[in-house]
């Protein structure tokens, strides 16, 4: 199966490129036609920068909400759209594929990334060859890039003594390489759900997973200080506070849905 991925280059996009898939040169916000033979074309493109977004709402919306409905638009054939567990009030998670509350729904207060996240769904749904794909929480894998888990060794070895992290936030905490394994055999199945949740299997908070990182990589844990989210320096839009994703229709698809720990020790042997 020949599979595209659009937004290569991020963390996402870059792992399932190592992993086999094509890259594809295109702006979602162009409205050009996409040519080519795919299968399948994956969209990670995307505006990323939850605080970033509140300066910058209207290029949020137009690459995060409106960009998959000009994608849709210029490619039939099917399209896997990435989205996350941001767009869910986060007052109750951890949520599966359905809103089944009005409480489920973001609000203004769930930041401007939030809503332009959703609204790329609503758009989604607009398209039958549009399929929805949400994760969360992602470090690891090739790209490099800054993550979460990568911030808290540094700060370790830069020598910090008590390290703040928030207890108010959950979510699943996703090993990349282990979510381009599942998305790509998603990929490749006929029968695909409308929305699918792949992730990590267990929610837990950000101290938690700190936690868990400091005994994977056997660190003094009692540098740690959970702190509430208010606390978090450089933060300046609101996060969903329960937030976080229910992975059991993957695991009926099938599908290799790994454990935090797991990916953790898969992580430390990179």
């Amino acid at each position: 199966m020949k599979i595209g991925v659009i937004g290569y280059k991020g963390r996402l996009g870059s792992q399932l490129i190592y992993d086999g898939c094509e890259p594809i040169d295109y702006d979602i916000t162009s409205q050009e036609k996409l040519d080519g033979d795919w299968d399948v074309v994956i969209n990670c493109a995307a505006y990323s920068d939850v605080d970033g977004a509140e300066k910058n709402y209207w290029k949020a919306i137009d690459i995060n909400g409106r960009g998959v409905t000009y994608l849709a638009d210029a490619f039939a054939g099917k399209i896997i759209h990435m989205s996350t567990d941001y767009v869910f009030g986060g007052n109750r998670g951890p949520y599966d594929e359905k809103y089944r509350k009005e409480d489920d729904l973001p609000t203004v207060k769930n930041t401007a990334y939030s809503i332009s996240k959703f609204l790329g769904e609503m758009n989604a749904t607009l398209y039958n060859h549009v399929y929805i794909v949400r994760t969360t929480g992602l470090y690891g894998g090739v790209s490099g890039h800054h993550d979460f888990v990568k911030m808290l060794l540094n700060a370790y070895a830069s020598g910090s003594q008590d390290i703040k992290i928030t207890k108010s936030l959950y979510g699943n905490q996703t090993y990349i390489p282990h979510l381009s394994e599942a998305l790509i055999k998603y990929a490749e199945t006929k029968q695909k759900p409308k929305v699918l949740h792949i992730a990590s299997s267990d929610v837990v908070s950000r101290y938690e997973f700190a936690k868990m990182i400091a005994d994977t990589f056997n660190l003094d844990k009692f540098r740690l200080t959970g702190v509430d989210s208010a606390s978090v320096p450089g933060w300046v839009a609101e996060r969903p506070k329960k937030a976080g994703l229910k992975t059991d229709l993957a695991v009926e698809l099938g599908l290799p849905i790994y454990t935090i720990a797991e990916g953790l020790e898969a992580y430390k042997g990179e």
